[in-house]
């Protein structure tokens, strides 16, 4: 232990001149090391640390350094040192606009200023301007290249607006310029700081820092997509991911393909205007012809895009104006005369099928039989058709189970009845029964095989059943018996797509257009492959092709905007997103992609409204309520953090990250037993990782349980053993725990790593006081005031001891 008169004579020396220095604005805004026992009636951080000699002591607080600030200025308003010192201390005291005001004045007189423009873009940052914190930050670089804090803060900016591209270059570059002997990993965005005022007892000026849980995006697979992936708009389709698999936004676009003529209803998506129906719905509605008699060739009538879809044969008529070829009759003469020695087999398949159909069904077929028999074949056929028009007008009711009773009433007297067969598949496909359908359709083909539209409404049937390789076999055929009708080309597009043969898809759909320039869908479709191959522009091109035939569609707006922001278009996207919750406002999606676009724009106080809107249509939505949970988290406002994040633990009891996040919002709150719980849970189900270790661990030393926080430092430092972070943190509860050779050694071990870590040495300085070891402890705090002239004391603003961590996020 060193003399008492050598201790005098080195504080002495340290404080020489300060006494007579009250107006000196370097003396007032620099610490000074002290005695602890001569303030400790003084200062309350001097009564904190009972086993300290030194520690220390700020020599003016900042009202004082502002008023001699402030004075220095009314005698020279061009006072450099007076301003930056003003600015830094109402910087400290939380008056931000004050301070952007001195900043504001320093680069006025010198515009150059490295140190004002980095100041002054941190104090940007607090306030929520980004774009003007990054073009100080920016400005910081192009002066000196090698401002690691500049690169850091830059990339933090950046990431808060969602910008991860360009964060990740610009960490990368500030790790490549952070000169280090080892290539330590360091936090890189939100701050957490354990101050040594903060902790249960004991030492005063170490810190421990927060880890990173953070919550991307993609944990929920809600990435950015710009486009559907099943016939149904918004039915539960999965969703495309952009490519990469980079996760712009945590809201994924409206899904994209629908076949030109899906048979398909949708069960789950909100009915729309009719003059939108067919895109609007996601819903590719069947043809109807009216009730003449079965489309058989797009040449007999003018092709019509928009009607293009599963065909209906309608009511039995003898003479439909729509009828072509040798088809002015759906006799059953000519349909066995066209299917030859197949239609044996239709009767067979016909009569078994009725059978193997829903009871009611088998019920009434039967009962038509019986009642049938004796009837000469005149009277059975007359019989037949008037089934055959009750099963029509029940089918145009939407009552597709009574039609289906009536067609197979009408196959029990006429098992080869080509249009009954064809409209019971067609029924029997409204209904989802599409295995039924397409025995049906089938056994129509095997009375009439080129009947191109029993191919085509067979193919969506398969599309439906994910049989895509069969429906592309189906639409092949059908374009081959006509090879001018634009659906067919559409609709294999969609099953390529399906497959995720996009080239494959794109020609089809440029086929389709060549046919028919008004084919929307075609556009739209087209759009989304183009989208997975990465072609952004030439999507939003399609998307707005199709919105100029089609203007407000919400679908095409809702996926356009998700390109545009994937292309850092961030106004434009704004603006499709605007439209499309106004033509359609039941669309939580789209409230929610508007709600994470805003909080990308630095405006969460604006997306939460949407957030509400979206969980007010989806109440049990887990990735809505993860995306609240987040943006309550970025207002503060973590009480309703935490109940957002409990509902989705609900909702996915085994999702770590829900677990995590909450976590997170009980440590702001000052839960940290809680916390300490809630990540415990997060590595039972996703294992060790070192944020949630490190987040345990700050939690547990916030508790006093330093020998756990050991522990799980311990296991942070086996994952990762270049962390320097682990080690220091370790230190400092080694440190608690009066285990101070332990500490030494940790903090000897990130002075190794970060050689100009001022709060290592200021730590590694404090441990050294209370071992007694004055003449180290001197040493290390002169060393820690060297490397950060400007590091402050205690004071409950901040890290004690100058303590500088990290930025890092949860």
């Amino acid at each position: 232990m060193a003399a008492a008169g050598s201790l005098e004579r080195r504080l002495s020396a340290a404080t020489a001149g300060q006494a007579a220095a009250d107006d000196d604005l370097d003396a007032l805004s620099r610490p000074i090391l002290t005695r602890r026992k001569d303030f400790i009636d003084k200062d309350e951080e001097a009564r904190k640390s009972p086993n300290r000699v030194l520690y220390f002591r700020r020599n003016a607080d900042y009202d004082r350094l502002i008023e001699a600030c402030g004075r220095k200025l009314r005698d020279n308003p061009r006072n450099l040192r007076a301003l930056l010192i003003r600015a830094s201390s109402y910087s400290k005291k939380g008056c931000l606009h004050e301070a952007l005001d001195d900043y504001n004045s320093v680069l006025r007189l010198e515009p150059r200023s490295v140190d004002a423009l980095y100041h002054r873009g941190t104090v940007l940052e607090k306030l929520g301007a980004l774009d003007d914190a990054i073009r100080d930050f920016s400005a910081v670089l192009t002066l000196d290249p090698n401002h690691v804090k500049a690169g850091y803060a830059r990339g933090a900016c950046r990431n808060l607006k969602g910008e991860f591209f360009e964060a990740i270059e610009d960490y990368r570059y500030a790790l490549e310029r952070d000169k280090k002997p080892h290539k330590a990993r360091r936090p890189s965005l939100r701050e957490g700081l354990l101050t040594r005022s903060a902790l249960p007892s004991g030492l005063a000026s170490l810190t421990i820092s927060t880890a990173n849980s953070v919550t991307t995006s993609s944990e929920f697979g809600s990435g950015l997509a710009s486009g559907r992936d099943d016939l149904d708009f918004g039915v539960g389709s999965p969703t495309c991911s952009s490519p990469a698999g980079v996760a712009l936004s945590r809201g994924p676009p409206l899904s994209p393909g629908v076949l030109s003529g899906s048979s398909i209803t949708s069960q789950q998506q909100p009915s729309r205007s009719a003059s939108a129906q067919q895109l609007r719905s996601g819903v590719a509605r069947p043809r109807d012809d009216g009730g003449g008699g079965i489309l058989w060739s797009s040449a007999a009538a003018p092709y019509d895009s928009a009607r293009a879809a599963p065909l209906d044969c309608g009511s039995p008529s003898s003479s439909s104006p729509h009828m072509s070829r040798d088809a002015s009759s759906v006799s059953l003469a000519a349909a066995a005369a066209a299917a030859g020695a197949g239609a044996g087999a239709v009767s067979s398949s016909s009569s078994s099928f009725t059978a193997a159909g829903p009871p009611a069904a088998a019920a009434a077929a039967a009962a038509t039989t019986a009642a049938a028999r004796g009837l000469d074949p005149a009277a059975r056929t007359k019989l037949a058709e008037q089934h055959h028009a009750r099963g029509y007008a029940a089918r145009k009711q939407g009552r597709f189970d009574v039609a289906v009773e009536e067609y197979s009433r009408t196959l029990a007297l006429e098992p080869r009845h080509f249009k009954a067969l064809f409209n019971r598949g067609f029924s029997y496909d409204k209904l989802g029964q599409y295995a039924l359908a397409v025995t049906d359709y089938t056994a129509a083909l095997s009375l009439c095989p080129d009947n191109s539209f029993a191919l085509y409404n067979r193919g969506i049937t398969k599309d439906r059943m994910g049989d895509y390789s069969g429906a592309v076999e189906d639409f092949t055929s059908a374009a081959a018996l006509d090879p001018c009708n634009a659906d067919f080309y559409h609709n294999r597009g969609f099953s390529l797509r399906k497959q995720g043969k996009f080239e494959a898809a794109i020609s089809d759909y440029t086929r389709a257009i060549e046919l028919n320039p008004g084919h929307c869908r075609a556009y739209y479709n087209r759009a989304f492959s183009r989208d997975r191959l990465g072609r952004c522009e030439e999507a939003i091109a399609d998307y707005t092709r199709a919105l100029d035939i089609e203007p407000g569609n919400p679908a095409a707006l809702h996926n356009r905007g998700s390109l545009y922001e994937r292309l850092g278009r961030l106004q434009e996207a704004l603006a499709d997103f605007d439209q499309a919750v106004s033509m359609d406002p039941n669309s939580a999606l789209s409230y929610s992609s508007r709600a994470l676009l805003l909080e990308r724009l630095g405006r969460p106080d604006q997306a939460l409204p949407d957030h509400d809107r979206a969980l007010a249509l989806e109440p049990a939505n887990a990735t809505y309520l993860k995306h609240r949970g987040l943006c309550y988290r970025t207002l503060g406002q973590y009480a309703a953090a935490v109940a957002d994040f409990s509902k989705l633990i609900e909702l996915l009891p085994d999702d770590a990250s829900g677990y995590s996040n909450r976590g997170y919002a009980h440590r702001k709150l000052g839960n940290y037993a809680a916390a300490v719980d809630d990540y415990t849970a997060a590595i039972a189900r996703c294992g060790s990782t070192v944020r949630l270790h490190n987040n345990r661990a700050y939690c547990l030393a916030k508790l006093g349980s330093y020998r756990e926080a050991i522990a799980d430092y311990t296991a942070v430092l086996s994952i990762d053993p270049a962390n320097v972070h682990a080690f220091h943190n370790r230190g400092i509860s080694y440190d608690k725990l009066g285990a101070f050779e332990q500490a030494i050694s940790d903090f000897n071990t990130v002075i190794e790593m970060e050689p100009t870590n001022s709060v290592a040495y200021f730590n590694r300085g404090s441990t050294y006081d209370s071992m007694g070891a004055h003449d180290q402890a001197v040493a290390d705090f002169g060393r820690a005031l060297e490397l950060d002239p400007g590091a402050r004391t205690p004071d409950g603003g901040g890290a004690s001891g100058g303590e500088r961590q990290p930025r890092v996020r949860e």
